[in-house]
């Protein structure tokens, strides 16, 4: 059994190792993402401050009135004051073709107070322009920039290989002499004066067992969040019952001729929050977004209190305002709070900013752990190669 773990973990770790390697540098960067892409924008991020706020609605206007091709499909609503609004748009389809209108961009930074556009982009052109490369950085995390779903499948399979092979590299550390735990104890130090293979062979074990439990859930939530469909949620469902998706949810409603909305952004917003009184949620509205096909507003609110799972949503009817669907981060199933809990704790954003710092160091330390996986193996290799040239020289 220990030759087989062996074996998967040579040439498994080989074969991953080069994609962790750009997930653990990448992740290391997009846990702070929003304030890398401030420092390096900050034309894009830096807001007025004069004057009270525009509704929703009237953000909205400001785009779609400038530019008719364009439709904001998600609007990012400011978390305070000196914070400035970010919509996604799409080019509105052309009535003779039904093809979309080419924008250029997808993404505009507006000042909250004034309308005023602050900044456009397309998010995740490539590659390392200032206003580029943090957006660029966050899809080559998670699909390469490869074609959906390639991109997913392809990162959600490493994700899944690096999960199994936790569990094998922590089994091969395991001592098979007695005393155990003493002679267990060696695998989680560094010797002191030793050669440089020696060296790099104590971090790579040490390294790993030291922040095993952290890579264990970084690994399996990296397969969740790309796998979800496919593998996830139908495992977890014959264990506990699960909602159903949104999207699941809402098919009933897909139209490929969507009528106008009736209801405002704004609308939807007061609607929302008024649902999240009555069910007694503490939130502030985070985002508001119109799916025309799905013939409903989504609009996101932020808990203002407890652990951070994510932003709770309702879901309501574009022409009647009727409340379709309300979702709160950590209700339901014990299935569904356990799917709750993934994003939360890939990004480190459970634990505010000492999870983000946590999730940040443990991505170096996956990158310096695929660096070293390759230089023991190309060394033992080097190492074989002699041996054997030595028994067939006389």
């Amino acid at each position: 059994m220990r030759g087989s773990f062996l074996l998967f973990h040579r040439w498994g770790g080989l074969l991953i190792a080069g994609f962790l390697f750009v997930a653990g540098v990448t992740g290391s960067i997009i846990a702070f993402h929003h304030e890398l892409d401030e420092w390096l924008n900050p034309a894009f991020f830096t807001a007025s401050g004069a004057g009270a706020p525009l509704s929703p609605s009237q953000l909205v206007a400001t785009i779609e009135t400038a530019e008719p091709q364009a439709r904001v499909s998600f609007l990012v609503l400011p978390e305070d004051a000196g914070a400035v609004a970010v919509m996604f748009v799409q080019g509105r389809r052309d009535a003779a073709t039904g093809l979309r209108h080419d924008l250029g961009y997808n993404q505009v930074f507006v000042d909250p107070a004034t309308g005023a556009v602050l900044g456009r982009r397309f998010f995740g052109a490539c590659c390392f322009q200032a206003e580029r490369v943090i957006p660029f950085l966050y899809r080559l995390h998670y699909t390469l920039h490869l074609p959906r779903p390639w991109g997913d499948w392809l990162m959600g399979g490493i994700a899944l290989i690096w999960l199994v092979d936790c569990f094998v590299a922590a089994y091969l550390t395991m001592p098979r002499g007695r005393p155990f735990w003493r002679n267990w104890g060696v695998a989680w130090r560094i010797k002191k004066g030793a050669g440089a293979y020696r060296k790099t062979f104590d971090i790579h074990r040490a390294g790993g067992l030291w922040v095993w439990g952290v890579l264990l859930i970084v690994a399996f939530s990296g397969a969740y969040l790309n796998l979800t469909d496919e593998v996830f949620r139908p495992a977890i469902s014959a264990l506990s019952p699960l909602k159903p998706t949104p999207r699941e949810a809402g098919m009933a409603r897909l139209t490929a001729n969507p009528e106008p909305a009736r209801i405002t952004y704004d609308q939807a917003v007061d609607l929302a929050m008024t649902e999240a009184r009555e069910r007694g949620w503490s939130v502030t509205p985070a985002t508001v977004s119109h799916l025309p096909r799905f013939q409903t507003f989504s609009v996101g609110l932020r808990p203002d209190e407890g652990v951070n799972l994510g932003t709770a949503r309702v879901y309501l009817d574009d022409r009647t305002g009727e409340v379709l669907r309300t979702d709160y981060p950590g209700d339901g199933s014990a299935g569904d709070t356990f799917i709750a809990w993934q994003f939360p704790l890939h990004s480190g954003e459970i634990a505010g900013l000492p999870g983000r710092i946590l999730i940040s160091l443990s991505g170096i330390l996956v990158a310096v752990l695929s660096v070293t996986g390759v230089v023991i193996w190309w060394k033992k290799r080097a190492a074989r190669r002699v041996r054997v040239t030595r028994a067939a020289t006389p």
